[in-house]
């Protein structure tokens, strides 16, 4: 049995990378003094530097479709899966969701 947040990697043909693989910009900056490790906390706007600009992608939906939008998120490059927060019950019953915070760099 998974547990919940686990994610199974895909082993389909149709998994592939796209080719050519874009890569992520370089003014997406993970929080200082956060380990690339760690799920993005959702609650420190105040705690931000001036020179950068919190962003949040938040993906609401079944468990199996917040699961799958982050693998193919992490297929297509764009954050690795441990970025983002733990699954966490969703505003409307049978929901999930889940938030990757990023900084844009206003420089």
């Amino acid at each position: 049995m998974q547990k919940l947040g686990s994610v199974i990697p895909c082993q389909s043909p149709s998994c592939k990378l796209p080719s050519p693989v874009h890569q992520m910009p370089t003014n997406f900056l993970v929080e200082s003094g956060e380990s690339s490790s760690t799920p993005s906390s959702v609650s420190n706007f105040e705690e931000q530097p001036v020179d950068r600009e919190p962003l949040r992608v938040l993906v609401i939906g079944s468990r199996q479709g917040v699961v799958r939008t982050i693998q193919t998120l992490y297929r297509l490059r764009f954050a690795e899966v441990r970025e983002w927060s733990p699954l966490m019950p969703g505003p409307n019953p049978g929901e999930v969701m889940s938030i990757l915070t990023r900084y844009l760099s206003t420089n």
